[in-house]
C-alpha cells in the first residue's frame, strides 16, 4: 500500500521562494448563539433606541419575512423590534405585526450587549462592533483587535432550546423572558507560535459571555472557520498551493471523519473541493482502474468485475493541479478555480488574491465549538497540513496516494504530518465518536465498466 511521502516527486518540483522554516500565522472566526435576558436588550434600547420597542409574539409567515436574504431555508427565531425603521438585509425590510405596528429583524442591537461585556476582560477592551449592514468591512486579520459581528447564517435557539441549554439560568416558564441570536468572533492574527496565547484569549473572551444574564452555545449552524496566512499577508508560493490541494482532494474525506455528521457531506456553507472532480461520463477520461469481486447480479456468486474510478485518475488529478496550473497565465487564479472559486467550500482559496486584505487559505469544516482546547487542536491541524504541503513544495517527498485503489488514511497523513502523539491520539477519538456516515465509502468510489454490447 502507499504511503502518505513518496520521495520519488522530489525532481519535478520548482524550488519555492521560502523554506519550510517560514512561520505561519492564523485567525480564527467563531461562529456561536448569544442567550441574553431581555432586561439587557431594553437597557441598550432605552439609551440607543428610545422610541423603539419589543415584539415576542411573531407568527411562522413573519418569522420566514424576517430571515436574512441570502438563506432561504432560514427561519427568523429571534425577538423582533417595532418602531425602530428596517433591515435591509432580510428577506423583507420590515413587516406589519398584527398590533398594526412595522417590525424587523434585530440588526446589531445584540451586539452592543456582547460588546458591553467583552470590554470587561483584557482581550476585549478594543473590541470592534462590525454591523453587517455597513458598507465598509474592518481589516479583519490586521490589527491586534478582536471583531464582533453578526451572523446571517446562524439560527437562533427556541424557546424549548433555550431551557434545555441553560438550565441553570432559564426555569420552566422564563423562557420568554430570554432571546438568542447568531454571531460571530473573528480573532487578529497570531503566530503559530501563540497559539497557546490564542487558547487563552478565546477562553476569556468566551468565559465572560457566561453571566447570569447571558450566555454563549452553539448548534448545528455554527462552525469554526480557520485562516492560514504568512505574516506578510502575501499569497503562498504556488507550489506549496498546489501540494496542498492536492492532500486536500485525495483526504477529502479521511479529513471528514475528524467531524460530526452534519458537517459532512454538504452543498452548502461547505461544500466539497473533491467533487469538482468528480468522473464527468466522457469519451476516453482519464480514470482509475481495478479488478474487484463482486456478487453476480443475476446468479449471486462471486465474480471478478472490471472497475472504473467515480473520480478522475489519481495522476490526471495531478496534472490538473500541477501541469495545467503551471502553464496557466494566472496559475493562482486557474488552482481557485479547479478547488472552487465560491468562498462556501470545505476549504476556502477565494482570498487568495483579494487586495483588501491578507492572503489566505480558510478551513471551515470543523464544528462549531467554545472549548479553546478543541479549537486549538483544529488549528494545529490545519497549520500541519499547510506544512506538510510546504515541506513537499521544498522537495521533501510528496502525495504517495498513485491510484484510488492505494491506501488512504487519516492516520497515516497524520503521520506524515508529524503530529505530536496526543494530538493524533486526540483526532483518533474524535474519528471512533463520530462514525462512518456521510463518508464516502468504498463502495461508492468505484463502479463496474459496463461492456458496449453494441446494436
Amino acid at each position: 500500500m502507499a504511503s502518505p511521502a513518496s520521495n520519488s516527486s522530489a525532481a519535478s518540483i520548482a524550488s519555492s521562494s521560502s523554506s519550510t522554516a517560514t512561520t505561519l500565522t492564523f485567525g480564527v472566526e467563531l461562529e456561536g448563539i448569544f442567550a441574553f435576558h431581555q432586561s439587557k436588550l431594553q437597557a441598550h434600547l432605552h439609551s440607543a433606541l428610545p422610541q423603539a420597542h419589543l415584539v415576542k409574539d411573531l407568527t411562522n409567515d413573519q418569522r420566514k419575512s424576517l430571515r436574512q436574504a441570502r438563506y432561504s431555508k432560514q427561519v427568523y427565531q429571534s425577538w423582533a423590534l417595532a418602531n425602530a425603521g428596517e433591515n435591509v438585509m432580510t428577506a423583507e425590510h420590515s413587516v406589519e405585526h398584527q398590533s398594526g405596528a412595522r417590525i424587523r429583524a434585530y440588526k446589531d442591537e445584540p451586539l452592543h450587549i456582547v460588546k458591553e461585556i467583552l470590554q470587561t476582560t483584557e482581550q476585549g477592551k478594543q473590541i470592534l462592533l462590525w454591523n453587517p449592514e455597513d458598507l465598509s468591512k474592518p481589516g479583519v486579520y490586521e490589527s491586534s483587535r478582536w471583531i464582533l459581528t453578526a451572523d446571517q447564517s446562524l439560527q437562533a435557539l427556541t424557546e424549548e432550546e433555550k431551557i434545555s441549554t441553560f438550565p441553570a439560568k432559564i426555569k420552566n416558564g422564563q423562557g420568554e423572558e430570554w432571546d438568542s441570536y447568531g454571531i460571530e468572533l473573528v480573532s487578529p492574527p497570531y503566530l503559530e507560535t501563540d497559539l497557546a496565547h490564542a487558547e487563552a484569549n478565546i477562553s476569556g473572551l468566551l468565559g465572560a459571555l457566561e453571566t447570569p444574564t447571558s450566555g454563549i452555545t452553539t448548534n448545528e449552524t455554527c462552525g469554526v472557520h480557520v485562516h492560514i496566512g504568512l505574516p506578510s499577508g502575501d499569497c503562498f508560493p504556488i507550489k506549496v498551493l498546489q501540494h496542498l490541494c492536492e492532500l486536500l482532494v485525495i483526504y477529502e474525506d479521511e479529513i471528514a471523519r475528524l467531524h460530526p455528521t452534519h458537517r459532512r457531506n454538504r452543498t452548502d456553507e461547505i461544500e466539497s473541493n473533491k467533487v469538482r472532480f468528480a468522473a464527468e461520463g466522457l469519451d476516453n477520461e482519464a480514470l482509475d482502474f481495478m479488478d474487484r469481486v463482486v456478487p453476480d447480479f443475476d446468479t449471486g456468486d462471486l465474480v471478478t468485475k472490471r472497475h472504473e474510478s467515480t473520480y478522475k485518475a489519481v495522476h490526471e488529478i495531478h496534472r490538473l493541479l500541477f501541469d495545467e496550473v503551471d502553464a496557466a497565465a494566472d496559475p493562482v487564479q486557474l488552482l481557485q478555480k479547479s478547488m472552487g472559486k465560491a468562498r462556501g467550500m470545505i476549504v476556502n482559496f477565494a482570498y487568495l488574491n483579494r487586495r483588501n486584505g491578507p492572503q489566505t487559505i480558510e478551513f471551515r469544516q470543523h464544528a462549531g465549538s467554545m472549548d479553546s482546547k478543541e479549537i486549538g487542536n483544529w488549528v494545529r491541524f490545519c497549520l500541519g497540513l499547510v506544512k506538510l504541503a510546504w515541506r513537499y513544495a521544498d522537495g521533501e517527498g510528496g502525495c504517495g496516494v498513485k491510484h484510488w485503489s492505494d491506501r488512504v488514511d487519516i492516520g497515516d497523513l497524520m503521520e506524515e504530518m508529524g503530529l505530536e502523539d496526543e494530538d493524533r491520539e486526540y483526532f483518533q477519538g474524535k474519528v471512533a465518536g463520530f462514525g462512518d456516515e456521510g463518508i464516502l465509502e468504498v463502495e461508492a468510489l468505484w463502479q463496474e465498466v459496463l461492456e458496449d454490447e453494441g446494436f
